[in-house]
């Protein structure tokens, strides 16, 4: 016996609640489940009319009913979300979003390349695998706004890495607003690339109140926290500057750890720096110029201490640490954790690359004649070897919220933005 409740897309944003609700069961039997789904559609989704009640069973419309059900359902609906809704309120749970920035799927060290990710593995042990699911978009911000919206691709005015969510005449309410209105403190850390035209700014204010975080410590993308211009330069084969101060929090906290220059020398504008430039990808010239970073043969020209992702995981720390300062553990939270790993550039420290420094991977099914089979397999140990470092970085912040007695109640949920092709 099922209930299906007709709803679109739609009617997860503020200003299209839906005004006609469809309830379709199989069998008379079903009408206290019909009551209850009618009692939360009128109070919780403001329905206003119920257009039919189809019976699969006699195959009639029982118009009559619908309206009687409704009629009823608005006398329930109020006591069942008042009594209810206390108890749901006091056991909503703590949110933690992980989202890895061009992730693979078969680079998560469960049966595929040899991918070593015990933190990982250890929450799927307990939890579960959507291994069926796809992202809105190949693309990262085209991507992360989609589900920022709770909107499929095509329904989204957002189509480019240089483009914002935040434009005019657009509507811009997101899940987070949602869950503010629903009682949590929103928060973010590192790239979340909602703001791919504006920048986040070097404070990480840039359009965050509109987005609906609360409260934030936010980071550019690899390719662009040193540079002048956005991404759509690069896709159209010009060249981008350096810029001469830091753009986001990322590059202001190397700037009074004065190693923003240094970092800024190693990554580069778009991975045109000393660690990967010497790659036949980065020429400007190239239709691959924006995989330039994903060969990078010079290791140690970073800290490991000042990595960007490590950099990410202190922050969405620091984040937690300050909610529980405010208002303990009664209110719940949200928190995105935007790691800009394993994107290009692959910048590694020699320790890092060693972890996967020996290990072979899966060859393309069609790859590009003009990559070696050496460039290529140092590209995909390089990428495998971020990927076993989030998880270290991942551990690190479950073992955070295990010290901070919050770990049982909250939820945990580790996905990307798109793939990647490794050649």
């Amino acid at each position: 016996q099922a209930i299906l409740v007709w709803i679109t897309e739609s009617h997860l944003h503020e200003k299209a609640m839906p005004e006609h609700v469809v309830m379709v069961l199989n069998s008379s039997a079903a009408a206290h489940r019909l009551l209850l789904s009618l009692a939360i559609a009128v109070s919780y989704l403001q329905v206003q009319s119920c257009d039919a009640i189809y019976d699969i069973t006699s195959l009639e419309t029982q118009s009559a009913a619908c309206d009687a059900s409704l009629t009823e359902a608005e006398d329930a609906g109020a006591v069942f979300l008042q009594t209810g809704q206390a108890k749901v309120q006091a056991r909503s749970p703590n949110i933690a979003l992980i989202v890895l920035d061009q992730w693979r799927w078969d680079y998560a060290g469960f049966d595929e390349p040899d991918v070593s990710m015990p933190t990982l593995k250890e929450l799927a042990s307990r939890g579960t695998r959507f291994t069926k699911s796809y992202v809105p978009s190949p693309l990262c911000t085209p991507s992360r706004t989609a589900l920022a919206a709770g909107r499929h691709h095509m329904n989204m005015w957002v189509t480019g890495n240089w483009q914002d969510y935040i434009q005019p005449g657009k509507s811009t309410t997101t899940f987070m607003t949602l869950l503010q209105r629903a009682g949590y403190t929103t928060m973010v850390a590192g790239k979340d690339h909602l703001s791919g035209g504006s920048g986040v700014g070097p404070d990480g204010s840039t359009h965050a109140s509109e987005l609906g975080f609360d409260m934030f410590h936010r980071t550019m993308d690899k390719y662009e926290f040193c540079a002048a211009g956005n991404s759509k330069s690069m896709f159209n084969g010009e060249s981008t500057t350096r810029s001469p101060f830091p753009i986001d929090e990322y590059g202001a906290w190397l700037l009074k750890q004065g190693r923003w220059q240094e970092q800024c020398d190693t990554y580069g504008p778009y991975a045109q720096g000393t660690a990967c430039s010497e790659s036949q990808l980065c020429s400007t010239r190239s239709p691959y110029a924006l995989q330039c970073g994903c060969y990078c043969s010079q290791l140690n020209q970073i800290d490991e201490n000042l990595g960007v992702d490590k950099w990410v995981e202190q922050q969405a720390e620091l984040l937690v640490r300050e909610h529980l300062l405010l208002h303990g553990t009664e209110k719940p939270w949200f928190l995105q954790v935007d790691f800009p790993s394993p994107h290009p550039p692959h910048v590694l420290t020699d320790a890092e690359f060693r972890r996967t420094a020996k290990k072979t991977y899966p060859v393309p099914i069609q790859g590009i004649d003009s990559i070696s089979d050496n460039t290529l397999l140092h590209m995909q140990r390089s990428y495998a070897a971020l990927v076993e470092m989030l998880d270290g970085e991942l551990g690190k912040f479950v073992s955070f919220l295990n010290s901070s007695a919050v770990l049982d109640d909250t939820v945990i949920i580790v996905t990307a933005d798109h793939g990647e092709h490794l050649g």
